[in-house]
């Protein structure tokens, strides 16, 4: 037989099995989309369970700054009309206490927040001996769990049945000094909106894992494993005067189960192609042939990993759920892989743990997986040349 058709015989054989490992992947990639939107169902619901517990609870809440107006004729046209006092100072003191609420298999983060508003407004409306409305608002009323407190010119606070009071304003007084306390409930999220000459905000809480939120950082903030303080100083020329600009704070979930679970479903095509080719290039190494349907039932329980690490997180922390269905999932394939070959299972189930290892890096690392990425593909890449490197591709 000639030289030439002697080299295209193997050459034609590696083909053949590559396509058939192609066609394999493709299948198995089908089957990862089903896998997506399961995470995405499942996360809706969890959001239909945070939309139940706001109805009953309350939703995020916006903080608005307190407003003090008086009713005033027109000379001209006798017509009534609105005249705002200038606010002119305000700081708000926030203690928070955060808890979870469950409905179902979901917990829910939400808070009850005790706040105090003092400060003072310019007596720059030229009425004399009017009468004012002070008043204050929220997003979100059903969050509040008793009447507020409110109070004028260093008076002891009284009960007030709504979010305003009436009060009389002497001509000769520069400044009008008040104070309201309340407590309100929400869920996520807590905000406040600008509108003083100058405003400060101070937010103590128990919870660790805060996320500063809006058009204004905390000019001081400290975050332990025990909560979090931050402060807020905004003086109005930082302010944009036509509009009110929102500022605040997230409680976020440590570890969002759904968005992890989402990012390493993504990883699912590497992984595929990763395990595919540490049994392919096996094959070439050693010469011990593994069967098409083998390598299908292999990826099939690499797609159900994702499916057990979903289903785990929502009953146990993510990093517990991932070990768990990561396990069971290396321990599947290397004893698949020890009736093929013993040698062949040593050497899957080391490259599982490394890969398994290497993907919880890249989901951990957020602001890294970039890097960690692509040195750790290059490093995969550099193992199977050096494996294959004495491998005589036109020659069995």
């Amino acid at each position: 037989m000639p030289e030439e058709t002697k080299n295209k015989e193997p050459l034609s054989g590696i083909m053949k099995k590559l396509c058939i490992i192609f066609a394999l992947l493709l299948i198995l990639l089908i089957a990862l989309i089903p896998v997506s939107g399961i995470v995405s169902d499942r996360e809706n619901y969890r959001d239909e369970a945070i939309k139940k517990i706001a109805g009953g609870w309350a939703s995020r809440q916006k903080i608005f700054m307190p407003q003090m107006r008086t009713l005033y004729m027109h000379e001209i046209n006798k017509q009534n009309q609105y005249l705002f006092y200038t606010l002119d100072d305000c700081t708000i003191d926030v203690y928070v206490k955060n808890e979870y609420r469950k409905i179902g298999i979901f917990k829910i983060p939400v808070y009850t927040a005790d706040i105090r508003m003092k400060g003072s407004f310019l007596n720059d409306v030229n009425v004399k001996n009017n009468k004012a409305l002070l008043s204050f608002n929220v997003s979100n009323s059903r969050g509040f769990t008793k009447e507020p407190l409110m109070s004028v010119f260093n008076k002891t606070p009284v009960k007030n049945i709504d979010k305003d009071i009436e009060i009389q304003v002497p001509n000769n007084t520069l400044k009008i000094p008040f104070e309201i306390q309340f407590q309100i409930r929400g869920a996520n999220s807590l905000n406040f909106m600008t509108g003083a000459n100058f405003a400060k905000v101070n937010i103590k809480s128990g919870w660790a894992d805060p996320s500063f939120e809006g058009g204004f950082l905390p000019a001081q903030k400290n975050i332990t494993d025990k909560g979090f303080s931050a402060s807020w100083s905004i003086p109005k020329i930082a302010t944009d005067s036509d509009t009110q600009e929102q500022y605040g704070v997230s409680f976020l979930i440590p570890v969002d189960n759904y968005r992890m679970t989402e990012r390493a479903v993504k990883y699912g095509v590497l992984f595929l192609v990763l395990t595919f080719s540490a049994f392919f290039v096996f094959e070439i190494v050693t010469n011990i042939k593994v069967h098409p349907i083998q390598y299908l039932l292999i990826g099939s329980s690499l797609v159900v990993f994702y499916l057990m690490l979903l289903a785990l997180s929502e009953f146990c922390p993510f990093w517990t759920a991932y070990v768990c269905s990561s396990a069971l999932t290396i321990a599947l394939i290397s004893a698949y892989a020890y009736s093929v070959d013993k040698k062949l299972a040593a050497i899957i189930k080391l490259s599982l743990v490394a890969l398994y290892v290497y993907l919880y890096l890249l989901l951990i690392l957020k602001d890294l997986s970039l890097l960690v990425g692509s040195f750790g593909l290059f490093a995969i890449i550099a193992v199977i040349m050096y494996s294959t490197r004495k491998i005589q591709w036109y020659k069995k």
